[in-house]
Protein backbone atom coordinates (compact mmCIF):
# COMPACT_ATOMS: atom_id res chain seq x y z
CA UNK A 1 0.00 0.00 0.00
CA UNK A 2 2.50 2.23 1.16
CA UNK A 3 4.69 1.70 -2.31
CA UNK A 4 1.66 2.65 -4.12
CA UNK A 5 0.74 5.72 -2.69
CA UNK A 6 4.36 6.89 -3.08
CA UNK A 7 4.65 7.98 -6.34
CA UNK A 8 1.48 9.57 -6.70
CA UNK A 9 1.92 12.07 -3.28
CA UNK A 10 5.43 12.55 -4.53
CA UNK A 11 4.19 14.29 -7.81
CA UNK A 12 1.28 15.50 -5.42
CA UNK A 13 4.08 17.96 -3.71
CA UNK A 14 3.78 19.48 -7.28
CA UNK A 15 0.38 20.48 -7.59
CA UNK A 16 -1.21 23.90 -8.01
CA UNK A 17 -3.15 24.04 -5.27
CA UNK A 18 -1.46 24.16 -1.82
CA UNK A 19 -4.21 22.41 -0.08
CA UNK A 20 -3.05 19.44 -2.02
CA UNK A 21 0.44 20.05 -1.87
CA UNK A 22 -0.22 20.27 2.18
CA UNK A 23 -1.82 17.28 2.14
CA UNK A 24 0.62 15.22 -0.09
CA UNK A 25 3.44 16.44 2.84
CA UNK A 26 1.32 15.73 5.35
CA UNK A 27 0.49 12.07 3.67
CA UNK A 28 4.29 11.59 3.00
CA UNK A 29 4.75 12.10 6.64
CA UNK A 30 3.03 9.82 8.45
CA UNK A 31 4.49 7.23 5.78
CA UNK A 32 8.02 7.78 7.72
CA UNK A 33 10.75 5.97 6.47
CA UNK A 34 9.41 5.12 3.60
CA UNK A 35 8.89 8.13 2.20
CA UNK A 36 12.80 8.90 2.55
CA UNK A 37 13.45 8.90 -1.20
CA UNK A 38 10.57 12.10 -1.49
CA UNK A 39 12.76 14.06 0.96
CA UNK A 40 15.09 15.98 -1.25
CA UNK A 41 11.76 17.24 -3.08
CA UNK A 42 10.12 17.43 -0.24
CA UNK A 43 12.63 20.19 1.33
CA UNK A 44 13.22 21.22 -2.33
CA UNK A 45 9.55 22.71 -2.01
CA UNK A 46 10.47 24.82 1.04
CA UNK A 47 11.76 27.42 -1.34
CA UNK A 48 8.79 27.89 -3.29
CA UNK A 49 5.83 26.61 -1.39
CA UNK A 50 5.05 29.07 1.75
CA UNK A 51 1.56 28.36 2.50
CA UNK A 52 2.55 24.69 3.08
CA UNK A 53 5.45 25.52 5.05
CA UNK A 54 3.96 23.79 8.51
CA UNK A 55 3.37 20.55 6.63
CA UNK A 56 6.46 19.99 4.91
CA UNK A 57 8.11 20.79 7.99
CA UNK A 58 5.92 17.90 9.62
CA UNK A 59 6.92 15.87 6.97
CA UNK A 60 10.50 16.26 7.11
CA UNK A 61 10.05 15.27 11.13
CA UNK A 62 8.36 12.21 10.95
CA UNK A 63 10.93 11.23 7.69
CA UNK A 64 14.13 12.31 9.59
CA UNK A 65 16.16 15.44 8.27
CA UNK A 66 19.37 14.61 6.70
CA UNK A 67 22.66 16.81 7.46
CA UNK A 68 22.01 18.42 3.73
CA UNK A 69 18.20 19.80 4.67
CA UNK A 70 19.54 21.85 7.30
CA UNK A 71 19.90 24.79 5.35
CA UNK A 72 17.28 24.82 3.89
CA UNK A 73 15.35 24.13 6.57
CA UNK A 74 16.45 27.25 8.64
CA UNK A 75 16.26 29.56 5.24
CA UNK A 76 12.45 28.70 5.56
CA UNK A 77 12.15 29.63 9.17
CA UNK A 78 13.92 32.59 8.96
CA UNK A 79 11.67 33.13 6.24
CA UNK A 80 8.59 32.04 7.83
CA UNK A 81 10.01 34.13 11.05
CA UNK A 82 9.29 37.07 8.74
CA UNK A 83 5.97 36.49 7.77
CA UNK A 84 3.28 37.74 10.11
CA UNK A 85 1.00 35.69 8.67
CA UNK A 86 2.95 32.47 9.80
CA UNK A 87 2.35 31.92 13.38
CA UNK A 88 6.03 31.79 15.07
CA UNK A 89 5.00 29.02 17.61
CA UNK A 90 3.97 26.85 15.46
CA UNK A 91 7.15 27.57 13.19
CA UNK A 92 9.18 26.63 15.95
CA UNK A 93 7.48 23.46 17.16
CA UNK A 94 7.59 21.58 13.67
CA UNK A 95 10.89 22.73 11.76
CA UNK A 96 12.19 22.52 15.67
CA UNK A 97 11.09 18.75 15.01
CA UNK A 98 12.09 18.45 11.60
CA UNK A 99 15.88 19.84 12.40
CA UNK A 100 15.68 18.12 15.48
CA UNK A 101 15.30 14.87 13.53
CA UNK A 102 18.79 14.89 12.10
CA UNK A 103 22.04 13.01 13.68
CA UNK A 104 24.49 14.57 16.39
CA UNK A 105 26.77 15.53 13.83
CA UNK A 106 24.58 18.63 12.81
CA UNK A 107 24.52 19.82 16.59
CA UNK A 108 27.16 22.01 16.61
CA UNK A 109 25.24 23.50 13.14
CA UNK A 110 22.42 23.97 15.32
CA UNK A 111 24.03 25.90 17.97
CA UNK A 112 25.42 28.22 16.06
CA UNK A 113 21.83 29.21 15.48
CA UNK A 114 20.88 29.88 18.85
CA UNK A 115 22.40 33.32 18.85
CA UNK A 116 21.10 33.87 15.42
CA UNK A 117 19.45 37.56 15.69
CA UNK A 118 16.16 36.12 14.27
CA UNK A 119 14.10 35.00 17.16
CA UNK A 120 12.40 32.54 15.27
CA UNK A 121 15.28 30.74 13.72
CA UNK A 122 17.20 31.06 17.51
CA UNK A 123 13.70 29.84 19.50
CA UNK A 124 13.76 26.85 17.08
CA UNK A 125 17.42 25.76 17.35
CA UNK A 126 16.78 25.77 20.89
CA UNK A 127 13.57 23.72 20.39
CA UNK A 128 16.27 21.26 18.05
CA UNK A 129 18.36 20.85 20.96
CA UNK A 130 15.14 19.74 23.14
CA UNK A 131 14.11 17.55 20.13
CA UNK A 132 17.67 15.61 19.65
CA UNK A 133 17.89 15.38 23.98
CA UNK A 134 20.77 12.93 24.62
CA UNK A 135 21.98 13.47 21.36
CA UNK A 136 22.86 17.23 21.63
CA UNK A 137 25.41 17.20 24.87
CA UNK A 138 28.01 19.26 23.17
CA UNK A 139 25.98 21.91 23.41
CA UNK A 140 25.16 21.73 27.17
CA UNK A 141 27.86 25.17 27.69
CA UNK A 142 25.55 26.87 24.92
CA UNK A 143 22.20 25.87 26.90
CA UNK A 144 23.62 26.53 30.49
CA UNK A 145 24.23 30.15 29.02
CA UNK A 146 20.96 30.61 27.96
CA UNK A 147 19.44 28.80 31.04
CA UNK A 148 21.34 31.99 32.75
CA UNK A 149 19.96 34.62 30.29
CA UNK A 150 16.77 33.48 31.31
CA UNK A 151 15.27 30.91 28.64
CA UNK A 152 12.88 29.19 29.32
CA UNK A 153 13.26 26.23 27.64
CA UNK A 154 16.67 25.63 28.51
CA UNK A 155 16.04 23.64 31.93
CA UNK A 156 13.87 21.18 29.74
CA UNK A 157 16.77 20.89 27.20
CA UNK A 158 19.19 19.58 29.90
CA UNK A 159 16.22 17.36 31.14
CA UNK A 160 16.02 15.51 27.88
CA UNK A 161 19.34 15.22 27.55
CA UNK A 162 18.94 12.77 30.43
CA UNK A 163 22.08 11.01 32.19
CA UNK A 164 24.39 12.36 29.32
CA UNK A 165 23.15 16.23 30.76
CA UNK A 166 25.10 15.25 34.11
CA UNK A 167 27.68 17.97 33.66
CA UNK A 168 24.71 21.04 33.77
CA UNK A 169 23.29 19.32 37.19
CA UNK A 170 26.14 21.55 38.84
CA UNK A 171 24.54 24.98 36.87
CA UNK A 172 20.71 23.78 37.17
CA UNK A 173 21.17 23.38 41.34
CA UNK A 174 22.92 26.91 40.76
CA UNK A 175 19.83 28.42 38.64
CA UNK A 176 17.31 26.49 40.96
CA UNK A 177 18.91 27.80 44.23
CA UNK A 178 19.37 31.32 42.55
CA UNK A 179 15.44 31.64 41.50
CA UNK A 180 14.21 30.15 45.01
Amino acid sequence: MKADALEPLTEAIGDEDSLVRAQANDALGRMGEHAAGSLNLIVAALEEDEPAYLAIAGAVAEIGARPKHLDALFQAVRHAGENPEIEHRQVVWKFGAAIGSVDESCVPRIVKMVDDPNSTVSETAMYALFSLGPKATVAIPTVVRKMNAGHALAPQILGAMGAKGEPAIPALIEKMQHDA
